[in-house]
């Protein structure tokens, strides 16, 4: 199993994991964060919450069977949040 996780970089804060079953999808999301480096992006952590992040760095654990890729991002509460509806 591979394991994405989007984190704050000041915090360390998990802010979203997502499990991937392909190490093809975990490469493609890397590759956009990487080449857009200095761009910001949006992410939607787990509590619904939009925010605004830059791509700061990635790093890789193994634990056992499972990979985790975590993401770090410097991360601040966009001033305007959608309406989520679960």
């Amino acid at each position: 199993m591979y394991i994405l996780q989007f984190c704050n970089a000041y915090t360390q804060e998990v802010l979203r994991e997502v499990e991937y079953k392909s190490i093809e999808k975990v490469y493609s999301i890397l590759n956009c964060f990487q080449d857009e480096h200095n761009q910001f992006c949006y992410l939607l952590d787990s509590r619904q919450r939009l925010l605004k992040a830059n791509f700061v760095s990635n790093i890789v654990i193994y634990q056992g069977k499972d990979t985790v890729y975590r993401i770090f991002f410097k991360v601040k509460l966009n001033i305007e949040q959608p309406l989520v509806k679960n």
